[in-house]
């Protein structure tokens, strides 16, 4: 769940790079095996973006207490009271960074293997 419009915009950015991880197997698999390659990137795009949603359509409230931005950055810092624990922090951010990680490496080998053949 998006809580802050930091998290909004690194949604965005993480549904951005799917669809151009999609954009270039698209170009490089075969069609056979087209929809078991996609389907768990289309998941995840409409997972993120029905989270966006969700977000755009709650009303507005203030940042989360214990959050300050740093002047100019846009950046957070969390008092030591205020830090989010290893069982508190959201597992979805979590799995959805290691997903994103897990596709990079993916397109890699995708990117080399193209240039392979």
């Amino acid at each position: 769940m998006i809580r802050t419009s930091e998290e909004l915009a690194t949604t965005r950015e993480r549904v951005a790079t799917l669809e151009r991880v999609l954009e270039a197997l698209r170009q490089t698999a075969r069609p056979e095996e087209w929809d078991a390659l996609s389907s768990g990137y289309r998941l995840e795009i409409e997972r993120m973006q029905r989270e966006i949603l969700d977000y755009l359509s709650r009303p507005m409230v203030p940042e989360p207490a214990g959050m300050s931005t740093c002047a100019g950055s846009g950046s957070r810092r969390f008092s030591r009271s205020s830090a989010p624990s290893s069982t508190t922090r959201n597992p979805t951010t979590r799995n959805s960074a290691r997903s994103l990680e897990s596709h990079r490496r993916h397109l890699g080998l995708v990117a080399s293997v193209a240039a392979a053949a």
